[in-house]
């Protein structure tokens, strides 16, 4: 009886140092995580910033400008044919003036696509104060992503939404992530591939980003240069008036 419980108590104690070493094992990938993006203070301090890019689709290729700033705001310009395309979202709505469906006025976002926009709003990313987002990490293991070994890391959003960041198990940046996310009426679930860093204002940033289904790309976006602490008016934020 006294043998039977020693062993329960091992096994007991066994389990609790893995769950302690499983968190510390996070927490070190999270800190060496910042410390390749740059440091956790040097993004923090980061209020702005203003990609040129362009987004390579099939055959086309549209030059896009994103432009970011805290906390949680966003507007990205496409032109198509000529035509400017602008979404913007000011870190509680969002709305867009798409002249290619004939109108030039302002209006709402869709609902599938606001979900997506508020996740590019964050400038810090899933993984930097995830708590105080209220979302909830686990360390699923080391994988295989493209050949390369990574960490997997599981996130739960606030919202219940469950996004996977992989994380380079030798540069400790971020290379894949994965998630479902609204389009046509339906869930899709979406890989996106981030690559060709490069260090800027003392930051390593991706300076590629494909995204891809169900195995195909169907799009990606090469990033030609960024700018950090640009200022960024209000008024590139604010929704312009109707002319009906």
């Amino acid at each position: 009886m006294n043998r039977t419980r020693s062993m329960g108590f091992l096994i007991l104690l066994l389990l609790v140092s893995f769950v302690s070493l499983n968190s510390q094992t996070l927490n070190e990938i999270l800190k060496k995580n910042y410390e390749a993006r740059g440091g956790y203070e040097r993004l923090k301090a980061t209020k702005s910033a203003k990609t040129y890019a362009r987004l390579v689709m099939g055959s086309m290729e549209l030059p896009m400008v994103i432009t970011t700033k805290r906390p949680n705001t966003v507007r990205s310009e496409v032109i198509v044919q000529g035509q400017k395309i602008v979404s913007v979202f000011d870190g509680t709505s969002g709305w867009m003036i798409n002249p290619m469906q004939g109108s030039t006025d302002p209006v709402d976002m869709p609902a599938e696509e606001m979900k997506n926009v508020k996740e590019q709003a964050d400038m810090d990313g899933f993984l930097v104060d995830w708590k105080e987002k209220g979302s909830t990490l686990e360390l699923v293991g080391k994988e295989d992503v493209e050949g390369a070994d990574a960490y997997h890391i599981k996130v739960t959003t606030k919202d219940g939404d469950v996004r996977h960041v992989y994380v380079d198990a030798d540069s400790y940046l971020e290379i894949q992530q994965k998630g479902k996310y609204p389009a046509q009426g339906k869930e899709l679930e979406i890989t996106t591939s981030l690559g060709s860093y490069k260090m800027v204002d003392s930051m390593m940033i991706p300076f590629s980003v494909e995204g891809k289904y169900e195995g195909k790309t169907v799009q990606q976006m090469v990033i030609d240069s960024v700018f950090f602490n640009v200022p960024v008016p209000d008024s590139l934020l604010v929704r312009p008036k109707s002319t009906k």
